[in-house]
């Protein structure tokens, strides 16, 4: 848990808005902060968390093109670069 409040706070994701996040698995949650920042993509617009957070691996692979194999290539250790507009 600690983990995933400090992979969160490190990109300015607040955490009190979006508690849902605590309940997601890692992994999952790393390689999502690392499809959006490499692809230069903002995980928080207009104050609001990115949608590729909630939505379905259905949904994410309509979407973005991203099927939930490819995402999970995205594992590495996320590089600090908050992206937000």
């Amino acid at each position: 848990m600690e983990e995933k409040i400090e992979l969160l706070e490190r990109y300015g994701i607040n955490i009190e808005e979006n508690k849902f996040l605590l309940g997601k698995d890692y992994i999952e949650l790393v390689c999502k902060i690392n499809y959006l920042v490499q692809n230069n993509i903002p995980l928080v617009m207009d104050d609001k968390l990115n949608e590729i957070f909630w939505i379905s691996y259905k949904k994410l692979e309509k979407k973005y093109g991203l099927t939930k194999e490819e995402l999970f290539k995205y594992i590495e250790k996320p590089k600090v670069k908050k992206l937000t507009k």
